[in-house]
Order: structure tokens, then sequence, then C-alpha cells
């Protein structure tokens, strides 16, 4: 056992080694975007930092103000009144594999948001092997419930907030609305049958003290791993093999897993038309991280358990595209066009008619790399 197990570490050494020498190049391309990343992340982000729950250090987020919020309190020396203008919110889970990820790595996604009249809040969430993905899970649901809960006092409408998530994030954040779905369409199920006999109906959880699907208005999944099983051949390839992969889910793969959770909704007959939020899928043709082709078969299996309100779901490709084009590459290299689909999602979502996407603002307009540092940069990305 001992000889097999060492057989499986000797051949991702190489791999390994391989993705950590392009991801030096990598960093070492962009590093002046890297450099204004980390300067505006530090200084005039103007984030707030507040903790959701007190297991680790981890459990914090950065709430980003919109910049007409920040001027305004700037020059009225005074705290924002949250019936002055209340504004619509993103919560944005960030990638990192499970293992690095970290809420500073949303930081251009709120930078270009805000500028736009949206108010940002990015959770950190303990990583592996800190813990495994069911305790993830719980630190995207207790984040998200901080936010429902809390976010009025900060200038955020609690009855207009978007979830995004890119990567591992999306994984995450699709897992939780997936896992509530369907107790709430089972405990719909189970009421119906009640009815039916004339039983006495059980007492539901509270409001208050619950997460449900239908508290948000929308959800946008970037670049997301929705069927781990479909992804060996591509976890492989990174170095990666599957004993590792077993432990980060705490051996339970499939029932963390949106595409069999997706087949079981199925299965089950139970229709999420009315129970998930209007969703949006994004990935890049040239992900060799995460296929793209995953998104397109779950955006599928979305459609079969969303049939009375398919107009609700969207799938859209970026012809070209990396694992890390969209948040980190192109907003580089002034190209913002993620953060501005999300952009319009929230607007449609929350019916924000007054927002506008501020085309010349420098914050838009800018580089922070420049355009052949960026190509390089892409010729040697790892993922």
């Amino acid at each position: 056992q001992n000889m097999n197990r060492w057989q499986q570490i000797r051949w991702t050494i190489p791999l390994l080694l391989r993705d950590a020498v392009r991801l030096c190049l990598f960093v070492l391309c962009l590093s002046p975007g890297f450099a204004r990343f980390c300067f505006y992340y530090t200084f005039p982000s103007r984030r707030i930092v507040r903790t959701y729950a007190h297991d680790s250090w981890r459990q914090s987020l950065d709430i980003y103000k919109p910049q007409q919020q920040q001027q305004r309190q700037r020059h009225e020396r005074a705290p924002l009144l949250h019936h002055e203008s209340s504004a619509p919110v993103v919560v944005f889970f960030t990638g990192g594999a499970w293992c690095i990820g970290y809420k500073m790595w949303g930081a251009l996604l709120a930078r270009a948001l805000t500028a736009a009249g949206i108010l940002v809040v990015i959770p950190d969430y303990r990583n592996f092997p800190t813990v495994c993905i069911p305790d993830m899970v719980k630190d995207v649901e207790s984040s998200l419930l901080w936010v429902r809960d809390h976010i009025e006092h900060y200038g955020g409408d609690p009855n207009k907030i978007v979830i995004v998530g890119q990567s591992a994030g999306g994984h995450l954040a699709c897992t939780l609305l997936l896992k509530k779905a369907m107790e709430q369409a089972a405990l719909e199920q189970e009421e119906g049958e009640q009815q039916n006999r004339n039983d006495e109906p059980q007492a539901s959880p509270s409001p208050s003290s619950s997460l449900k699907p239908t508290d948000f208005r929308g959800f946008v999944s970037l670049s997301a791993p929705y069927d781990l099983n479909a992804m060996q051949s591509s976890i492989r390839r990174h170095g990666l093999h599957d004993e590792i992969v077993d432990r980060v889910f705490d051996g339970q793969v499939n029932a963390y897993t949106p595409s069999r959770m997706a087949e079981a909704c199925r299965q089950e007959g139970f229709d999420l038309s009315e129970i998930l939020p209007p969703t949006l899928l994004l990935h890049g043709t040239r992900d060799v991280t995460v296929p793209h082709y995953g998104s397109a078969l779950f955006y599928r299996q979305l459609q079969a358990i969303m049939r009375k309100n398919a107009s609700a779901l969207n799938f859209t490709s970026y012809q070209g595209w990396s694992h890390t084009d969209a948040i980190l590459e192109m907003p580089m290299n002034a190209n913002h066009q993620f953060h501005k689909d999300v952009f319009h999602a929230v607007k449609e979502w929350t019916s924000s008619t007054d927002l506008e996407w501020p085309d010349q603002d420098a914050v838009i307009t800018k580089r922070l790399c420049p355009a052949w540092l960026v190509s390089l940069g892409q010729s040697v990305n790892p993922f």
C-alpha cells in the first residue's frame, strides 16, 4: 500500500513543479498589475472588515461601498442612513482550489462594481487542510446570513442581494443553493402530502434563522467545477491524485457535487423553478483547469429542474478565455466584460434602473498592466 501511494505521489511531482514554474512566471509578468491591485486593496478601497463567525480568523468579510456613498460620507462627515440610498448588493465568493482562496482575490471586481453604484461584499472562508468542503459550505451559509441580516446598516438593500462565485467559490455557493433548494422542495412536497392526508402540518424553520434561495435575487457562477468525477483527468494534469480530492471533500465528493445534486432533483421530480434564483453561468472556452464542457452539461441539467422558468437560466461562453482571464488578465488590460455582465445581471434582477455602467471612469478605462505583459502572462498561465 505504501509503495502504491509513493507511485501515485511520484508522478505528480514533475507536474506540480511544472505548474509552480509557470505560476511564478505568470505572477512576474503581471507584477505591475498585482502591485496596483495590492495598493488598491490596502489603501483607496476604504473597505470595512467585519466578522461573521468566531471559529477562525478566516471567518471575516470585506465590505466595499459604492463610490457615490463614499463621496457623500466624506463630504457630510456622517454615517449613511440606509433609508437615503440603499444600493444593490453583490456577495462575491473567490476561487482558490479550496486551498488558497482569500477574500483579497476579489478586489478587482469590487473596484469595478463600486464605481457602478453596487455595494460589494467579499467573504473569506476557511480552506483545506484546516477544514474540508462541508465546513466551507457552512462558512458560505454563515456569511450570507450575516449579509442578509446586517447589510442594511452599511447602505445595502437586503432585498437586492445577488450571489457571485468564481471557481471554487462558485462551486461552494452553488452547492449551498442546491442543498437549500432541495430541502425546501422536499418540505413543500411533504406539506402537500400532509394536506392530502388531512394531517396537522409540521412547523417549518423560522425564516429569520434559516437561509432560503429565495432570499436572493440571482446567482452568477464563473468557471466553477460542477462535476468533480468528470474532472478527474483535468485534476490529474495539474498533479493532484484522487486521494487528495477525496480528502478535500472529506470522503463525500458525490454529496457536494452540484451535477449529482441536480440529477437527484430530477429523479425526485423536484421542480426548482420557483425556489432557485435566476442563474447565469459563465465560462471561458480555453479553461484547462475546469473544462468548459462541464458548465454546458450543468446548464442542461438545470434546465431540466427549472422547466417552468427557463428564461431565468442563461449560459454565456467567453471565447478563448482561460480560467483566470475574467478576474485577472482582462481587467488588468481594461477589459471588464465579466464585470459588465455581472453589472447587467444585477441591474435586471434587482430592477435597479438608475444604475449606469461607468464607461468613462478611469477605473474602467485605465490599464493596470501593459498589454504586452498581459499577453506574455497569458502565454505561461498554468490555469
